[in-house]
């Protein structure tokens, strides 16, 4: 299997497990959890690989939600807030990216002043 074959599989199992793990005592009808582990996740591909990773980050938010959510919205509705979703991470990465922010931090302070 290519190495870009692995990291997707790795991204959806790792990004569906987490997001099945984190739904714990959602808000009432908004699907909202106080913990989600799995958009650390997204960015860290988007840090780590680039925006051109954004459509299997969408398809990581629309299957996360059509299988893990109880109730998801339709399917159009699902679909474009999975994209829009998407493209948010995405422009964020490419930010920080931008910014210099891609380089390891030498300290916690480090990582917590560059946010």
């Amino acid at each position: 299997m290519p190495p870009s074959w692995r990291v997707a599989v790795g991204f959806l199992t790792l990004y569906l497990l987490l997001d099945w793990a984190s739904y714990v005592e959602p808000l009432p009808h908004t699907s909202i959890t106080p913990w989600n582990p799995n958009t650390g996740v997204v960015m860290a591909l988007l840090l780590a690989r680039g925006a051109v990773w954004a459509p299997l980050v969408a398809l990581g938010i629309f299957a996360g939600e059509l299988l893990i959510d109880v109730g998801p919205p339709s399917w159009p509705v699902l679909a474009l807030t999975s994209t829009y979703l998407a493209a948010v991470y995405a422009c964020a990465a490419w930010t920080l990216r931008w910014r210099g922010i891609e380089r390891p931090f030498a300290t916690p302070g480090g990582g917590a002043w560059s946010a």
